[in-house]
């Protein structure tokens, strides 16, 4: 029986720090208005708690669309640690492709890190107010109220596994004259062989490593599922679930009319980043997609987290 493999998804506000130093490449969450970090299944797993100083049991929402249920723990303040799965060097697909820089146009392309732009190309105002917090996103011990939660990079294959179906253009600040126009990485994928049939994952302090909550994620026994799928994002709560949330018309909310807080389509990806810091940019520097519909089926896989909205992982420093 071949061993049980676990991939593990990343999307929204999340950061690939250090993806050529493997003893200090990690994922880290950035504290966004209007996002929150969560861990998250659906139906088909074993999500429960097993350790810590307060009971924190994994909650429950139901995709109105398919009416499966998904499980869920918000993380806010704590650095995650996984453990489970078998020690293996990390290997980190390459920023390069072979073919257009534009858009994948084959399955090995579409790997590339190169989908998941650096800060400094998508993030106006970059130098005026990242530099302050370069040792929050590096730290291991970073200040929470820039980084809402941290995860380590050990082992595994990591790639890109879905990009949003559009070129976005990208407009950085005055310092800098270059801009970006590309496709952007809306998921990337860490997949592990696991030991035996289920991961763990403790949560600790962001500063002081103290209060410790122990989780363990596994396939039901009924599960057809060959591998376990976990999402790791920064989103708001709604975009944990497949049901698709797209904006038919720009000068309309991209979310349900109980969003108390809805974002404007014009920058339905990379809003979130610029609530980051005090200084967002004007609207006419906000990046918009201005072509959709190219990706070929054929090699795209589907997204986890079906229907878009959530913003696009990036990389630093």
């Amino acid at each position: 029986m071949p061993a049980l493999t676990a991939k593990i998804v990343f999307s929204g506000i999340a950061i690939f720090v250090g993806i050529d130093k493997p003893n200090e490449t990690a994922v880290v969450f950035p504290n966004a208005h209007h996002h929150d970090v969560y861990l998250a299944v659906d139906d088909q797993h074993i999500f429960e708690q097993i350790n810590g100083p307060q009971p924190q049991k994994p909650k429950k929402i139901q995709d109105p669309v398919s009416g499966r249920d998904f499980f869920y723990i918000r993380l806010d303040g704590v650095a995650l640690d996984m453990s489970g799965d078998k020690p293996s060097p990390l290997d980190i697909a390459p920023n390069t492709v072979a073919g257009s820089t534009t858009e994948p146009d084959s399955a090995a392309d579409l790997a590339s890190m190169h989908w998941v732009p650096h800060l400094r190309d998508v993030w106006p105002t970059i130098f005026g107010n990242v530099h302050d917090s370069h040792s929050d996103l590096l730290s291991n011990r970073p200040r929470p109220v820039i980084v809402r939660s941290r995860f380590p990079l050990t082992g595994g294959r990591v790639e890109v596994t879905h990009v949003d179906d559009g070129i976005w253009q990208f407009q950085p600040g005055v310092m800098m004259n270059a801009q970006l126009e590309q496709a952007i990485a809306q998921e990337v994928t860490q997949t592990v062989t696991l030991v035996g049939s289920e991961l763990i994952f403790t949560t600790e302090d962001l500063q002081t490593g103290q209060g410790q909550s122990v989780y363990r994620i596994g396939l039901k026994s009924t599960s057809k599922r060959t591998n376990i799928q976990i999402l790791l994002a920064n989103v708001p709560l709604a975009d944990l679930l497949p049901g698709p949330r797209l904006c038919v018309n720009p000068s309309m909310a991209c979310h349900d009319p109980n969003d108390p807080d809805p974002c404007n389509c014009v920058d339905e990806h990379f809003h979130g980043y610029y609530g980051v810091y005090p200084n967002p940019p004007s609207l006419s520097k906000q990046p918009i997609p201005h072509r959709t519909g190219f990706l070929n089926p054929d090699f795209v896989v589907q997204a986890h987290r079906v229907g878009g909205g959530n913003c696009g992982p990036t990389q630093y420093p």
